[in-house]
This record gives structure tokens, sequence and C-alpha cells, in this order.
């Protein structure tokens, strides 16, 4: 090789290695140390199972919301309404699932544009034996189905493997329990409902389960029995209620008996406008809002 390519040969070499370096000490991808998450951070999701994990706090820096999971006697509460049992458990498998795999930066220029400066990112606590775990999330990471993360007292920025962004970004009426209706109607003998202040009266058959009549032996719409069975079945709410609204007065009413002529299942729809009702169980303190088209099909005008 002649002594011009060598020296083509050295330049170059010195040329990366300086970029190499460059990259290091901004703060790139690896940087410079150890790959390794630090105990600090490690230890936030090490034995993180429900039953060791007291409160869960989750806030968006420079937000007045605060989610609080808190445990008590086995049984969680999510600001001290029932949760969402399928939110709650896939919160708890994000968590554990959760993986550290790859550090993305050190240099805490970088936090702002990763989502983890430290008035503007997600900060989650978990209290383990008395003692607050803290990990920042960030935004969605480079890699498909990570999230950048980081422990607040550390510059150094990690990829995150799994859904965990989406759990804690999660807002409080999607981790709240929305059932409104969870009836055994094959238990359902008759209906009574009320709308406009009339009263109407259903009766299921003795002879025939699908069979129903008015009270006085009046046929029924079949479709529209069906529709109210369905909804006593099931039915969701699309909100809740904020604490102070006001609330328009009560449309009207439908209340569940058994055979026994005991009540199975009592609900107050309010009046309200296109969007929504609110709607109030007997027995429940929470006031819920469902769409108002359901209203239609629990208290039809007419049943004819």
């Amino acid at each position: 090789m002649s002594e011009k390519a060598l020296k083509v040969l050295f330049v170059s070499l010195a040329a990366l290695l300086i970029l190499w370096l460059g990259i290091s000490l901004l703060g790139g991808r690896g940087g410079g140390g150890s790959r390794q998450p630090s105990s600090a951070l490690a230890g936030v999701l090490e034995g993180v199972e429900p039953d060791r994990v007291e409160e869960v706090r989750i806030r968006k820096s420079g937000s007045d919301t605060l989610i609080v999971l808190r445990r008590r006697e086995g049984q969680w509460t999510v600001n001290g309404f029932a949760p969402d049992s399928a939110a709650v458990a896939d919160f708890w498998s994000a968590l554990q699932k959760a993986e550290l795999v790859e550090l993305a930066a050190r240099n805490p220029a970088n936090h702002r544009r990763m989502g983890l400066a430290a008035d503007s990112t997600w900060v989650l606590e978990l209290v383990v034996g008395g003692r607050a775990r803290t990990l920042l999330v960030g935004n969605p990471g480079a890699r498909w189905g990570t999230v950048y993360v980081r422990h607040p007292e550390e510059d150094a920025v990690y990829l995150l493997k799994g859904h965990l962004r989406s759990e804690v970004t999660r807002r409080l009426d999607d981790w709240r329990n929305r059932r409104v209706a969870r009836v055994d109607t094959g238990q359902v003998a008759r209906v009574e409902l009320e709308r406009g202040g009339k009263l109407t009266v259903l009766v299921r058959s003795a002879e025939a389960d699908s069979v129903w009549t008015k009270e006085n032996g009046d046929r029924v719409d079949t479709f529209k029995v069906w529709n109210l069975l369905s909804d006593l079945a099931y039915l969701d709410a699309s909100g809740f209620v904020a604490p102070g609204d006001s609330l328009p007065p009560r449309e009207g009413f439908v209340t569940a008996f058994n055979r026994a002529g005991d009540t199975l299942y009592h609900l107050e729809i309010g009046k309200g406008g296109d969007l929504d009702r609110w709607a109030r169980v007997r027995g429940d303190t929470v006031l819920y809002k469902i769409p108002a088209w359901r209203l239609a099909r629990l208290l039809p005008e007419s049943w004819d």
C-alpha cells in the first residue's frame, strides 16, 4: 500500500473515532460507560406483584389530575371508586411484563424531546412496604413497542419494552367501573316502567317465558321487550356525571321483579339533550351517563 493510501486510511479512521466520541459525549444511543440500568431504576420494577404494592399514584407533571389505585383487604379502588377490573388487570400485566432493554441517552438535553422533562412527563409511583418507588414515563420510543423512561434522580434514559405508557396515560373515567346493569333476565317476571308520569307494567307468561304482555293482557311489541331485556342484561355507562354538575329532573324509571315479587333492579333515568342522560341505580351513589338513544330502548314512548 502506498504512503498516500495509508495517510488516507489513517485520516478516515481518525475521523470515525472523533465522530463516535462526539456522539457518546452528546448523549447519543449507547452513550459512554455501562449500558446497564442503575440499581435505582431497575429496582422500581423489581417485585411489583399486586399483593405487595399498597398504592399506585399516576399523574402528569403540571396537571392537578391524580390517579390513585389503593388496595385495602385485597380489593382495589381508583380515587375511591370501584375500578374496571379489566383496566386494573391490564395495568398489572403491563407493569410485570415491562422490560428495560436499552440505553437511549445520557445527556439531559434530550429529556424534553423524549417526554421526560421534569415539568412535562408522566410520573408513576408505586408504594411498596410504605416506601415510594418512582418512574418517569415519556414518549413512545424509537423502536416499536417501547417507551422512554428514566429515574427522577438520574439523567440516563432507557427504552422500556411493553405497553406501560398506554396504561399510565389512561383517563380516570377509563379506570372506573362503568357497569350500570347486569341483570339475570331469565329471573325477570315483571317490569314496571314510568316515562313522563305514565306507568306501564309488563308481565311474563307463566306458561311461556318468551311471551310478554301488559298487565291488563294487551299485547306488546316483542322487539321492544327484547331491547329492554338486552339492556338490562348488559348496560355500560358512557361516562360519569362530574361532582357539582346540576341534574335535569327525572324522566322515568325501570324496575324489574322476579316471580316472588322481589326487586331485582331499579334504574332512574334523567331528562336531557340528544347526547347523554344521567342514570342512577338504587343502592349505588354513582351518577352515570348513558347515551340518549338508550332511553328509547329502556323506556320507549309506546309499547304497542
